[in-house]
């Protein structure tokens, strides 16, 4: 299997989007950051884990810290929170242009 594309923005440097979005994406680590890019998009975690040559359980131990970073206990939970606050910034960008 081929090796994952790069997944994290560069070192000290987050898009925008992101950061508005996500601001606790600050507080979780370059590994961490790696495997939920993979997660977003789509892969499961033992692809993810595939992807990155690391264990299913370092994966699951890394999803635990973003988990808690973001002060919720499961991956549904975690996108419903994504979608939120993208549905919520898109709604503000809406009425501004208006």
């Amino acid at each position: 299997m081929p090796k994952a594309p790069r997944v994290s923005a560069p070192r000290g440097r987050k898009p925008a989007v992101v950061a508005a979005v996500a601001p606790e994406l600050e507080t979780v680590t370059p590994a961490q950051s790696g495997v939920l890019a993979l997660l977003v998009q789509g892969y499961e975690l033992r692809e993810i884990a595939e992807l990155l040559e690391i264990s299913v359980a370092t994966v699951r131990n890394h999803m635990q810290a973003v988990y808690e970073s973001f002060g919720v206990r499961s991956q549904p939970k975690l996108l419903a929170l994504f979608l939120q606050r993208v549905v919520a910034r898109q709604a503000a960008a809406s009425r501004r242009r208006a």
